[in-house]
């Protein structure tokens, strides 16, 4: 389906904002490139306008200058609902649109919203049958829920097909990925609830200092910091008898044996964990 010359216009506005903020951010396209994970020929392109914009440029780009995605597709002057939003069938705002997928917010016009749902439709392809299924992650949880079609998710290693009636709910932070499968497109609910709680494998990184146990470092590094935790002076110590291998890498394989130690993707995609 080709965007129609409205959505060509609304997404073009989307993008001019995502630039603007970049301007006002003092970042280079190579730089704002780097930390949503594109290309920076994707990157020119996108911000350009003169493509579809992926729902995952969006979505990275409002994490990237901490601004809700709404303000990125309506500007910030709009006036939002407090109470309750209704939205009619097929009359969600086109949020991206990219090669064989359409997304549409459910909810723009809800003030502080503590969850995004979107209409989402994935185009059956042949093609994408025999490939592997192409991943990514962003911050968060999501919840999908089936409405029509038969969709194929990946879950970093696992892999489920749901059909209509069926729903799942994952980690988002966790690589994932989605193609419709049975011959048919897909049409689901999803959605997406930003800053959920870290699961078990992340949770050390984000406790208060305070509540830390103690870093390896603290064995060969001694800091003094201010009151919000800057460092101020830092000096090594014990260099003579550190050894990276010894130091970090045993002690992190006898205190968190459980941890991811290596992730390996080859040139098809598999993983090895």
């Amino acid at each position: 389906m080709s965007p129609t010359n409205t959505t060509t216009t609304a997404l073009a506005d989307v993008a001019a904002r995502i630039r603007e903020l970049r301007e006002i951010a003092g970042l280079t396209q190579a730089a704002a490139a780097e930390q949503t994970g594109f290309t920076l020929d994707e990157y020119k392109v996108y911000e350009a306008g003169a493509e579809d914009l992926p729902f995952s440029f969006i979505h990275k780009s409002a994490q990237l200058y901490d601004v809700d995605m709404s303000e990125l597709l309506v500007g910030a002057s709009t006036e939002r609902l407090t109470h309750y939003a209704v939205t009619r069938r097929g009359a969600g705002r086109v949020t991206a649109r990219e090669d064989g997928i359409e997304i549409s917010e459910l909810a723009p016009m809800f003030r502080d919203k503590f969850a995004e749902p979107y209409w989402v439709t994935y185009k059956y392809s042949e093609e994408q049958q025999s490939q592997p299924i192409a991943l990514h992650a962003h911050e968060g949880h999501e919840f999908d829920l089936i409405i029509s079609g038969s969709l194929k998710v990946q879950i970093g290693d696992h892999i489920e097909v749901l059909s209509e009636g069926d729903s799942i709910y994952y980690n988002s932070t966790v690589d994932h990925g989605e193609i419709a499968v049975g011959g048919a497109d897909c049409v689901f609910c999803a959605v997406v609830l930003p800053g959920a709680p870290a699961t078990e494998e992340f949770a050390d990184t984000i406790k208060p200092l305070e509540t830390k146990q103690p870093l390896i470092y603290n064995n060969f590094i001694d800091t003094v910091e201010d009151e919000i935790g800057a460092p101020l002076s830092v000096k090594f110590k014990n260099i003579d008898n550190y050894n990276f291998a010894f130091d970090v890498v045993d002690v992190l394989a006898e205190t968190k044996p459980a941890k991811l130690a290596m992730l390996h993707v080859d040139r098809d995609f598999n993983e090895r964990r």
